[in-house]
């Protein structure tokens, strides 16, 4: 019988590979999610929040132009900036802008379409890495398996000289 040499000197077993894989592409994965839900949250609103004291101060100097209120979010829109307040009481402030005269308009539920849409891109974000990673595992272990057959005709194209 003929002894095997060592051939994965220097070589990363497959087990390992695939652990460090799986690790790389949840890591892109987490990242491509932190990415598309900042520029979902950067689409949605202006960069700039005040609170609501700088907000009513504005509002009883005259600087506010118009509001758009959805919910307990204002967004203002002043003649130097555009920006938004959060958890904001909704009788108060209504009866402050009403005071002063200031337009204000209330912002219909976003409709079903674009949350859908971003619902979509991010399951895609979250599985593409995976299927990559699925690809990636078949091929390598339909390499490994391979190079056994291979193993195999060579031991017994040895075996059969002897």
């Amino acid at each position: 019988m003929v002894a095997k040499k060592n051939s994965h000197k220097g070589k990363v077993p497959l087990p390992k590979i695939i652990g460090l894989s799986i690790v790389v592409l949840a890591l892109l994965s987490f990242c491509l999610t932190l990415a598309m839900a900042s520029w979902h949250r950067r689409a949605e609103s202006p960069a700039l929040e005040k609170n609501y004291n700088q907000f009513v101060e504005e509002v009883k100097n005259g600087k506010v132009a118009s509001v758009d209120m959805y919910r307990d979010v204002l967004y203002v829109k002043n003649k130097e900036e555009a920006y938004f307040v959060r958890s904001v009481s909704d009788s108060y402030t209504i009866d402050l802008l009403l005071k002063y005269k200031v337009p204000l308009t209330g912002i219909e539920q976003p409709s079903g379409a674009y949350g859908s849409r971003a619902q979509i891109a991010y399951i895609i974000a979250l599985l593409v890495p995976y299927f990559i990673l699925g690809a990636i595992v078949f091929v390598m272990v339909r390499a490994v398996s391979g190079a056994a057959k291979m193993e195999e005709v060579e031991d017994d194209g040895l075996n059969e000289k002897k």
